[in-house]
């Protein structure tokens, strides 16, 4: 591929007299897709890093040349060591690592970049979804394991909610470096904010797990027999009356049943990302954040029949994914209660397409009842000072 670039080069030269084009030939960074396996191995046979801000001064001093009679360059190691940064010079990368964890990617959020936060708005404000904090938390966990296939996270928290109170807010995902777990990868992940005049703030944090070889599904443990009792309300009227989520996140095509052992339901696919925001990750999901929040939807629906209240998901114990990619087709989700109290609903929620196969699983995901959101979830559109 490089040998590509160089003789495309060397036709744009000759195409272009008047400009200056140059095929740059990197040798590896010390970052990126140099992973520390791979870096021992590159150590081993004499290979040198390129240390990342003597690389980015390459670029730069590249950029500012005139001469155009270089059309490859090489540029290896063989630096000399760099300085010891004093704090007062250290990057924001740096100061932002806390013991393992660097920062795998950030984002700032408002709603002109973000269009689809304005479609999840709690009590005038939009919300981070956490549907939504599961897919960036997987792209963290890949960010510096190139691959390496996104198999799931397990003990999935939500500590505060990434809120949007009238201004963009900077966000970061962290990640830690990978450890081996039996034939599985384990990388922990956080999500975090710099608040106005506050601390830092962590919102969520989980650990994700990779693997070389996404294995074949299990069995949908899904047993729920619901066609006796069909859901008493319409997708409309449960969209107007009872859930928050505007057109974004209207997910759940049709309920097929719902009872005190759980509900069914089919739910549409997520478009490309770029329908959603203006600088996604990558042009397709790791996930699928609107089959995912339409389940958390269903929590939501199930706790209002059978608790008398809406509720929040807070807590995912086990997150399970055997597909690189969840299918474009309508996807079946069924809910099924492990466990109910005045306040809480614990449920695993199996995901099957439409030959009834497992494509992922979530298992001990948690809803947060309180009859106070049902005030909060009516007022989802976005408040003036908001907009």
């Amino acid at each position: 591929a490089n040998e590509v670039l160089n003789k495309a080069a060397h036709r744009q030269a000759a195409l272009r007299p008047d400009c200056r084009v140059v095929a740059i030939n990197w040798g590896p960074w010390d970052g990126g897709m140099v992973t520390p396996s791979l870096k021992r191995e590159f150590e081993r046979l004499g290979v040198p890093m390129i240390p990342l801000e003597a690389g980015a001064r390459c670029m730069v001093n590249e950029l500012r040349e005139t001469d155009r009679r270089a059309i490859e360059v090489v540029i290896g190691g063989g630096f000399p060591p760099p300085d010891v940064p004093t704090p007062e010079r250290q990057s924001p990368t740096a100061r932002l690592a806390n013991g393992d964890l660097v920062v795998a990617f950030e984002r700032q959020l408002d709603l002109r970049r973000y269009a689809f936060l304005s479609s999840h708005v709690i009590a005038g404000r939009p919300v981070l979804p956490m549907a939504m904090m599961l897919e960036w938390l997987a792209h963290g966990a890949l960010h510096g394991n190139p691959g390496l296939a996104f198999h799931g996270l397990d003990d999935f928290r939500v500590l505060k909610g990434v809120i949007l109170d009238g201004q963009a807010l900077d966000v970061r995902v962290l990640a830690s470096s990978v450890k081996r777990q039996g034939g599985d990868f384990l990388v922990d992940v956080e999500l975090r904010s710099d608040h106005p005049g506050h601390q830092e703030v962590i919102h969520a944090r989980a650990k994700a797990r990779l693997t070389t070889i996404l294995p074949d599904p299990p069995t949908s443990q899904s047993s729920i027999l619901l066609q006796s009792k069909p859901y008493p309300r319409s997708i409309d009227v449960a969209y107007r009356d009872i859930l928050f989520h505007g057109d974004f996140f209207h997910g759940i095509s049709r309920i097929e049943g719902c009872t005190e052992q759980g509900m069914v339901a089919r739910c549409q696919p997520a478009p490309p990302p770029a329908k959603w925001m203006h600088d996604p990750l990558r042009s397709d999901w790791l996930t699928d954040p609107l089959v995912i929040d339409a389940s958390l939807q269903l929590g939501i629906l199930w706790c209002y029949e059978h608790l008398g209240m809406v509720a929040l998901p807070t807590f995912g114990a086990v997150y399970r994914q055997y597909r690189s990619r969840f299918p474009t087709d309508v996807i079946t989700a069924r809910l099924t209660v492990r466990r109910s109290g005045p306040h809480l609903l614990a449920a695993d929620v199996d995901f099957v397409d439409g030959d009834g196969v497992l494509v992922a699983r979530m298992e001990g995901y948690e809803w947060a009842a309180d009859e106070s959101l049902l005030t909060a979830f009516g007022h989802n559109h976005v408040a003036e000072t908001q907009a």
